[in-house]
This record gives structure tokens, C-alpha cells and sequence, in this order.
């Protein structure tokens, strides 16, 4: 998926670094995971392979409701034989010892979420040009545009919408990881 330009063909935006900086982050704390991706980025929305399938584990383990962390992140890659497509579990420790800091992951997750987006809206763009070279009926086309549209605009208003149980048990896990229930 790249784009024709003046200067020649520009490659979709990413950002590797802010997708390791963010995977890292939630390795060292776990806690991250329900605070800045949960519900806000998907394994799509990172461009390396590698580092999708670290963030699908991540999300898997939490879904569990296991703590979200080295181990439990490589024992879920060992179970759905993956630990060796990103390199083994030394590629885990790489994403732990390159994070800056994670105090930043909030901005790491931006980040990622827009790179991703901008992908997705890349993507649309192709299908749209292809569909107005291909199709005959005009009004069909821009039919079709518009649900492409639609969807990549509607996938990030239901990001932001958190079902009430959801919110609920991330509020509970804030105040268990508090461990004060002081008012």
C-alpha cells in the first residue's frame, strides 16, 4: 500500500519505534494494558508483524484475566505457537530494555493509534480509486465509497465507547492496583 507523489512513492506512515516503546511499556507494567490500548487499538493498528502478534498476546492474556506481563505474554505465545514468529522471547526482553519510559505509553498508544488509522484510511483510499476506475455506475460507486467511509469512521467512534462492564472492571483493577480504598 504505498502512494504516488511528486518526489516518487511514500511509504504508508508507521511508527516501529512507538509500537516497541508501547509493547515494552505494558510488558514492564501491566496495569498499562487497561489504561492505554484496551479497547483503543487492535493488532492491526501496529505495522510490524512482530509486533501485532505481541500485542494480540497481550490482549489475550488480559482477557483472561491474568496479569499482563513477560511470562504470562511468552507462556500465551508458547500456546499459540508464536514465540518463534517474533524471535523468540529474546525479542520480548528488546522490547523491554529499548522503552524510554512508561510514563509515556499514553503517548506511545496515540501515536500508534493514528499511524494505524492513517493506514486504514490509506487502504480506503486504494479501494475507492479502484472502485472509480472499475465501475461503470457512477452512483453505485459512490455508494460503496461512502460505506468504506463509514466504517473506518465508525470503527474509531466505537473505540470510544466502552460497555458499562467493561469500564466497571477496569475501575475495579485501578483501585485493587491502588490497594487503598481510603475516600
Amino acid at each position: 500500500m504505498t502512494l504516488q507523489t511528486d518526489r516518487g512513492v511514500k511509504p504508508p506512515p508507521e511508527k516501529p519505534e512507538a509500537e516497541a516503546s508501547l509493547l515494552g511499556a505494558m510488558l514492564m507494567d501491566g496495569a498499562l494494558y487497561n489504561e492505554v490500548a484496551r479497547g483503543r487499538l487492535v493488532p492491526a493498528d501496529l505495522s510490524r508483524e512482530q509486533h501485532r502478534i505481541v500485542l494480540g498476546a497481550i490482549a489475550r492474556v488480559a482477557e483472561r484475566s491474568e496479569q499482563v506481563g513477560f511470562a504470562n505474554v511468552q507462556s500465551d505465545l508458547v500456546a499459540h505457537d508464536e514465540l518463534d514468529a517474533i524471535g523468540g522471547a529474546q525479542f520480548l526482553v528488546g522490547l523491554m530494555q529499548n522503552v524510554p519510559t512508561v510514563a509515556h505509553a499514553s503517548s506511545y498508544a496515540a501515536i500508534v493509534e493514528r499511524t494505524g488509522l492513517l493506514r486504514r484510511l490509506i487502504g480506503v483510499a486504494n479501494e475507492i480509486a479502484r472502485l472509480a476506475l472499475t465501475r461503470d455506475d457512477s452512483t453505485a460507486a459512490v455508494a460503496d465509497a461512502q460505506e468504506l467511509l463509514f466504517a473506518v469512521s465508525e470503527s474509531t467512534l466505537h473505540r470510544d465507547i466502552v460497555p458499562l462492564d467493561v469500564a466497571l472492571r477496569r475501575y475495579a483493577e485501578q483501585i485493587d492496583a491502588r490497594g487503598d480504598l481510603r475516600v
